[in-house]
């Protein structure tokens, strides 16, 4: 299972799916949000989550994909994604 079942605490602060699920996983490895990455392709899902969580979010853009302005960097590969990680 990849997070855990929400509080009353976290069902108040309006925690849900991928937002709760990145969360716990930085909370389990003990990481601050600001070291988060957050990599995806869609912009209300794991973009939306990591912003609202404080990390820094890249959306992967492939074919179909719509860039979106929330995203705060943009790679349309992985390997660019290590780069832009070794870089920062």
């Amino acid at each position: 299972f990849f997070f855990t079942q929400k509080t009353a605490y976290e069902s108040s602060l309006g925690l849900v799916g991928s937002e709760m699920c990145i969360r716990d996983r930085a909370k389990k490895y003990n990481t601050a949000p600001s070291e988060v990455w957050v990599i995806g392709d869609s912009e209300e899902s794991e973009i939306s989550a990591g912003n609202s969580l404080g990390m820094k979010t890249v959306q992967i853009l492939r074919p179909g994909v719509k860039k979106s302005p929330k995203a705060q960097f943009h790679v349309s590969s992985l390997q660019e994604f290590l780069s832009l990680v070794q870089m920062s």
